[in-house]
This record gives structure tokens, C-alpha cells and sequence, in this order.
């Protein structure tokens, strides 16, 4: 049986806590607001990369929260150099996700679209199934790049932290 066509395990994942489900049959923003703000309250949330074309009251919202809000194009120019950073990674082993099973889902039903120049990007048309942690995880990604220092050492920076 063809994975990507059998009914994946929703409530299971909501169960385990991989996944949050609302009453909406569409994107609530509402929710993925107030989780991003608790997150921030956890973690101190240096930046929330989103969808520049989709999610502008998100936005506005996230940065009346007092967040740092990037928007991210979905075409090669924004996507390809963290997509193919995310793919080396996967490669090299240097990344963990800690088997979570609603990512590797959606791993597996990515397609990349190539263009002439070698650029990549993820093709939520011609993928078979959902692919949305992926393309947050490569624009999250394109941030993490945007804001890295060329070999500099976060020693360097802050010294050493001592609990």
C-alpha cells in the first residue's frame, strides 16, 4: 500500500502531541498565534518566518505581540539555498528531528521543482500529500542562514555559561 494514499493517523498525532487540531476546516490563525506567543514565552523566539504572501494579519498580529516577523517568498529565490541546506543536512546526519512521524510524513511527500540554474524549491501542487512542516522548517531555516556569522563561535560572542 502506497503510504501517501492511506488515511495518515490524525488522532494519534494529536494524542502524542505532534499535531494540534481545531474545529476550523481552514487555517486558524487565531491558534497558531497564541501557540507562537506561548512558544515565546518557553524559548524567547528570536524571529517567526512566514508565508509573505499569505500571512500578512498574522503578521501584524505577531508583531503587536512585540515578535520579530520576516516574510518568506515561496519561490527558488527565497527557498532554494535553505532547502538545499535542509537536504544536505538530512544527508550528512547533522540534523534531528527526533523521529517526529508527521514530519517524516510530509518529507516523503515533498517534490522539489528544479529550474535551469540548479535552483530548488518544494511544489505543494505536485506533492502528493501535505507538506507544510516542511516548507516552515526550510523557512525557518533561510533565517538561520540570513542571520549566521561566518565561523564565528558563539564562545567567542558570550563565553562560556555555567549552570
Amino acid at each position: 500500500t502506497n503510504m501517501r494514499l492511506t488515511k495518515q493517523p490524525y488522532d494519534v498525532w494529536e494524542r502524542e502531541k505532534y499535531l494540534t487540531v481545531t474545529d476550523s476546516e481552514s487555517i486558524d490563525y487565531d491558534v497558531i498565534r497564541d501557540d507562537i506567543i506561548a512558544l515565546n514565552s518557553i524559548y524567547r523566539v528570536k524571529e517567526v518566518a512566514i508565508d509573505r504572501w499569505n500571512a500578512n494579519h498574522l503578521g501584524t498580529q505577531l508583531e503587536k505581540a512585540r515578535l520579530t516577523v520576516f516574510g518568506i517568498g515561496m519561490g527558488y529565490a527565497s527557498m532554494s539555498e535553505p532547502a538545499k541546506y535542509l537536504e544536505k543536512s538530512i544527508a550528512d546526519k547533522k540534523i534531528c528531528h527526533f523521529n517526529d512521524p508527521v514530519l517524516n510524513w510530509q518529507i516523503g511527500n515533498v517534490v522539489l521543482d528544479r529550474d535551469a540554474k540548479d535552483n530548488i524549491c518544494p511544489n505543494k501542487a505536485k506533492s502528493s500529500e501535505k507538506i507544510d512542516a516542511v516548507v516552515a522548517t526550510i523557512c525557518g531555516i533561510a533565517r538561520y542562514l540570513a542571520n549566521k556569522k561566518p565561523d564565528q563561535s558563539v564562545y567567542k560572542s558570550r563565553g562560556i555559561i555555567s549552570l
